[in-house]
């Protein structure tokens, strides 16, 4: 082979990368445009994962996605300073301090630097409650909590903080949850007598550890501090179920991957802040509501989104505390605040409620299987 020929095509290969990137970013000015008008946020992480998903698709050669999935990441982040040099944003001004529960290596932390980016600080803290309380002392800017998960239903506990603490859902993101058998390293299957995480991870995982009957199964704060906890243990005999990155964080040996019970079990993350933030690309609707304790009230609320044609995404009902059988009822369903159409829907619905509030008006979350 001729090197010399060899290099002449690399040269006019990198030729046309460098074409193609000059004009990708020639785009970028009118993308910032777009944003400058529309009020949208510089980063958009859904966007981005799209992009480079797309890409990893199209290679003939599947073991250069690592390569391509690095160099998209790259040309985003200097696409987003491009977009903020032409908006004049000042990162120093834009940085928030993001609050989640857990710690480091938690689901709840990586749903946070997924959706907000690394860029901001990150604060941990013990009980979910504490972040409610931190936002409205005003040391953090936004929480990010779990509210949902595909295969064990609600979290309830933060509906209810949803309501105590008058606050607001400002955004989700769905994040994929793959959960993994961990332990020091030098263990195997067959040295394991007790399993520790959170009551959630073990009750996602149950069909795994069924086949175990013979382990114990002991409830932890969470995932990110079980695999801590087994860590300073040193112990073969005991594992933690957790994600990846907390396997990592903490140096530790993943013993079986993905055993959740579901393979795309996914939770749902509500961003909380505490101002709703109407934006015009806004397209979901949360309300929490009380209606009259009498046959036909709660249908009344609900014959609402059939003859307004919305589409009611869920509706979760959680006890009245002092009240017996009352509830209050948490909906989800598409639309804009600002349309005339929700208006006079949410007029009508809050006419045939005794309490009635918006808690959210906020751009839906990208599901795993839409991506």
């Amino acid at each position: 082979m001729n090197l010399d020929l060899i290099r002449k095509e690399i040269d006019d290969i990198d030729k046309s990368i460098v074409e193609l990137l000059e004009k990708r970013f020639d785009i970028v000015e009118l993308v910032a445009e777009f944003k400058r008008k529309s009020g949208k946020e510089v980063k958009d992480s859904k966007r981005e994962a799209q992009v480079i998903q797309k890409n990893i698709e199209l290679l003939g050669n599947p073991e250069l996605s690592p390569l391509i999935e690095r160099v998209f990441t790259v040309i985003f982040e200097e696409s987003r300073n491009m977009q903020k040099k032409l908006l004049n944003i000042d990162d120093e001004s834009k940085r928030k301090i993001i609050g989640y529960q857990g710690t480091e290596g938690s689901y709840s932390q990586e749903a946070a630097i997924n959706f907000f980016s690394e860029d901001n600080a990150m604060k941990s803290y013990k009980e979910f409650e504490d972040v409610f309380k931190a936002i409205e002392s005003g040391e953090i800017n936004y929480g990010v909590l779990p509210i949902e998960n595909s295969s064990t239903g609600s979290i309830n506990e933060n509906f209810d903080l949803l309501n105590k603490y008058g606050l607001y859902i400002v955004g989700e993101y769905f994040l994929k949850v793959d959960h993994n058998l961990i332990g020091i390293d030098g263990t195997d299957i067959e040295d394991i007598e007790t399993v520790y995480s959170h009551p959630q991870a073990l009750s996602q995982c149950r069909d795994f550890l069924n086949a175990y009957e013979d382990w114990n199964k002991i409830n932890y704060i969470n995932t990110a501090k079980s695999v801590e906890y087994v860590k300073n243990q040193n112990d073969k005999s005991m594992v933690a179920i957790g994600s990846e990155r907390a396997a990592k964080i903490y140096d530790m040996k993943i013993i079986r991957k993905n055993i959740s019970d579901i393979d795309n079990n996914t939770t749902r993350f509500a961003i909380i802040g505490s101002e709703i933030e109407n934006k015009n690309q806004n397209d979901k609707i949360s309300v929490v509501l009380t209606t009259m304790h009498k046959s036909g009230s709660l249908y009344k609320v609900i014959e609402c989104f059939s003859r307004y044609d919305i589409n009611m995404l869920k509706i979760e009902s959680r006890p009245i505390r002092g009240k017996k059988w009352e509830y209050f009822f948490f909906v989800d369903f598409e639309g804009n605040i600002m349309d005339d159409k929700i208006k006079e829907a949410l007029r009508e619905i809050k006419e045939n409620s005794i309490y009635f509030k918006v808690i959210g008006n906020y751009l839906k979350g990208q599901k795993e299987d839409e991506k």
